[in-house]
Order: C-alpha cells, then structure tokens, then sequence
C-alpha cells in the first residue's frame, strides 16, 4: 500500500489561523472602545457640569442650576419656565411679597410666611358667577365686575345683553331710565335700526322730516340734495360756477385745458 497524505493537518492551519485573526481583532479594538468609553465619560461631565478645573488648576465646586426668573428671584411653586422668566400656572396669580409691595410688616399669605419678599404664585379663587381665564377671572354672560364680586346686569323688556353691555332691539331705544323706549317715528320718516330716518326726498331738522325742494339747479338724492352739474352749492342754494379762460365745467367744479 502507498502512503498518502492526511488533510487534517491543513485542516488545523485553517481554523488556527481564524482563531488568531479573530483574538488579534478582539485585542485591537479593546483601545478603541476604552477611547471612546473615556470621551463620552468627559462630555458627559462637561455636559452636566458636576465638576471641573479652571484655568488656574483649581478644581470649581459642584454647580447648582438655578431657574431663570424675571423678578431676579428664584421659581415659586406652581409656576412655569416662559421665554426668560416664569409664569404661574393657570388658575394661580402672581402676588409679590413685602419687598415687591413696598410693605414693611411681614405677610402670611395661604399659610406660608411672605415675609422673605419672594414672589408668590397663588391659587385664583374667583367669586360667585366668574370663571377663571387664564392668570386671572371674568364674571360670565349677564354679569358685571363690580370690584371684587359679579353684580347681575337688568335687562330690561324688550332688551339684551350684548358684549356685556345693554342693548335694545331694533325698533327701540335705550332711554336715560335705562329702559327700551319703542320708537315712534315722524311722518316721512321709517325705523331703521335703534333708530329713524327720513324717506327720500326729505330731510332730517330736530324730531321731524323736511320735504326738499328742488329746483332747476338742485338734484334730490336721499334725504339730501345736491346741485346739478354747472352748479356749486354755498350753504342753502345753488349758484351756477364761473369758468374763467381756457377752463371748462367737471360736474360741480372746473379744470384747465390741456396745456
């Protein structure tokens, strides 16, 4: 029998040399990973600024994150970062201590003494028919702010209320009773609104309407008139327009030739 040669021993070259190649990949990425690990570990400090050396080698202390405020004083409770200051919540009102309050004589304001002159936020408690809107209250429809309470609008007959104010419906007028008064109307004359006015072809004088009187030079138009072109009107009459030379009429006026 011939000998012949086994494949084993080139089999083992191959998996030996895997092996080295993954352990000698394994070695040189741990520097990397310990670069990396030691970064992020700095920016993170950096980050939240817990400690440090400034550039005399003296370590600073650990820093305390204080909330901007507008006021110069620090957030109260119940209150919101805004812009570059704060702001209470809904439903609670800035009331400022003491200090901001020029107050000499210390405060308990909710239990808790505003004698340090810090800046509050408390909550609203509005009166009976008001509702809160935002940092503040607002009496509801029908009523009126009558300083720190909601006084009851009357309305009267033939009335209502209308951006919180009285309003009579058209035909009527709110009278110095402060009651709706329906309007009576002169002759010539029609109801429009909370008001009257004149037909076309007469004028409104005091509590009556005026017929016009039209002329040859006048033109009703409404409950006024106006004169006819060629013609200017001075105070209760029409008189007609002088054209001086190289001019012509436009309607109720004049204007020069071109040139």
């Amino acid at each position: 029998m011939s000998s012949q040669s086994s494949p084993m021993p080139g089999l083992c070259r191959d998996q030996l040399s895997r092996l080295c190649g993954g352990v000698l990949n394994a070695v040189l990425a741990v520097p990397v990973i310990l670069v990396m690990i030691s970064a992020g570990a700095e920016a993170a400090a950096q980050d939240t600024n817990i400690s440090g050396t400034d550039t005399s080698g003296t370590d600073t202390s650990v820093s305390t994150f204080v909330m901007p405020v507008q006021t110069g004083t620090a957030m109260p409770a119940n209150a919101r970062i805004s812009g570059n200051g704060w702001i209470c919540f809904t439903g609670f009102a800035l009331k400022p201590g003491p200090a901001a309050s020029q107050q000499a004589t210390s405060q308990q304001v909710g239990g808790t003494s505003a004698a340090s002159g810090q800046p509050e936020c408390l909550a609203i408690r509005p009166p009976r028919n008001a509702i809160i809107v935002a940092n503040s209250w607002q009496c509801v429809h029908g009523f009126t702010r009558d300083g720190d309470r909601c006084q009851r609008i009357e309305v009267p007959a033939y009335g209502y209320i209308h951006n919180g104010i009285v309003t009579c419906h058209a035909g009527f007028a709110l009278d110095d009773l402060g009651t709706c008064k329906r309007i009576t109307a002169p002759a010539n004359a029609v109801v429009a609104g909370n008001d009257w006015r004149c037909r076309p072809g007469f004028r409104k004088q005091g509590d009556a309407c005026i017929a016009i009187t039209a002329s040859a030079s006048h033109v009703i138009r409404g409950d006024d008139w106006n004169c006819r072109a060629g013609y200017q009107r001075i105070e209760d009459r029409c008189e007609a327009i002088s054209v001086p030379s190289h001019a012509y009429i436009t309607g109720n006026g004049w204007s020069c030739y071109p040139g």
